[in-house]
């Protein structure tokens, strides 16, 4: 039997009350808009408990990889006007790119990117990956089939001249992400390099009866592990991009400097994902050194985990009516319910 959604129940805590202690209110309404963020776990565990019907989303999760700005504007520009760009002062602005590497299916072993600013260089990330209700993904700008999307690997979330910031709700959780200044300043760049999570990758971490939340499961267990490796207090675990393609752990002596500012120490970065997710990365960073001479070598440093995207879960809803599939009134919109990329 469909169910209908009547309201909205708001639980908060009152000013200055105890532990456990909740105020609940009920917003009656006719229909109820969800436009949650993708990282609502709380909010999809309790559609997931309530019957509201989901299912899993391909999604993507990786690294944040960062290099020196110079080391970018000098590959854009050329050694003669990389100076130019004076780490957002001059008047050229500071070098970014956009990467992609198709790993598996037709087409596998492909490179593509854009070149921008007068010279050849492979220029910026597939931005976020968008998944129609056809079954294709736009990655750059050209549309993929979900099997030739099975193991795309590409940089994400572009930032130059910025820093790598923590995102972390729970200590024991590991987030980063990565973001620029207003000016360019930083002498950093970063960017997500991450791959295709297919629903088989997420499976063997779903609880028993989540199999529509695997990819949160998924991700808790990746965050997890990597607040582990870093060994706590929010310390983010780094591998050099040599080192990540050789598996092997990188020299704490040898490491280069990061933006990150609560700290990073050396571990084994090509252990934190299943080893498909690891071949398609490491593949995807021998294919981008070769476009972007660098882009793999000693001053490449990885962080981990870059591991929320976009929406592991999709709300069900009609294609007519655009109403939630076992809840009628209730309309799921946007990112979080996977609607968009």
């Amino acid at each position: 039997k469909t169910k209908r959604a009547t309201g909205v129940v708001v639980r908060s805590k009152p000013q200055g009350g105890e532990e456990g202690e909740e105020v609940e209110e009920v917003i009656h309404a006719s229909a109820v808009i969800l436009a949650a963020g993708h990282s609502a776990r709380g909010l999809f565990e309790g559609l997931h408990a309530s019957g509201v019907a989901l299912t899993y989303q391909p999604f993507a999760a990786g690294f944040r990889i960062e290099h020196p700005q110079a080391l970018l504007d000098s590959l854009q520009y050329g050694a003669d006007l990389a100076s130019l760009a004076a780490r957002g002062k001059g008047p050229l602005p500071v070098a970014d790119y956009r990467l992609v590497h198709q790993c598996v299916g037709p087409g596998g072993g492909k490179s593509k990117g854009g070149s921008k600013g007068g010279k050849e260089m492979v220029d910026d990330a597939a931005e976020e990956e968008e998944v129609s209700e056809v079954g294709e993904v736009e990655v750059m700008g050209q549309q993929l089939t979900k099997q030739e999307f099975q193991r795309a690997c590409y940089s994400f979330c572009m930032c130059p001249g910025g820093q790598i910031v923590p995102t972390s709700t729970d200590s024991a959780e590991l987030c980063i992400n990565g973001m620029s200044f207003s000016r360019r300043s930083s002498p950093w760049a970063n960017s997500g390099l991450v791959s295709t999570i297919t629903k088989e990758d997420a499976a063997p971490y779903a609880e028993p009866g989540r199999a529509a939340l695997a990819g949160l499961d998924f991700q808790r267990h990746i965050e997890r592990k990597a607040a582990e490796m870093g060994g706590g207090a929010l310390i983010v675990p780094v591998q050099t991009a040599p080192d990540f393609i050789a598996g092997r752990l990188s020299d704490p002596a040898t490491l280069p400097q990061s933006s990150y500012r609560l700290g990073v120490v050396p571990a084994r970065l090509d252990l934190l994902y299943p080893p498909e997710v690891t071949a398609a990365v490491r593949e995807s960073l021998i294919a981008f050194d070769a476009q972007l001479p660098g882009y793999a070598g000693p001053e490449a440093l990885l962080h981990a985990p870059e591991a929320r995207t976009s929406s592991p879960v999709r709300v069900e809803r009609g294609k007519e009516d655009m109403q939630s599939v076992s809840a009628a009134g209730l309309f799921p919109v946007g990112e979080g319910a996977g609607y968009a990329g």
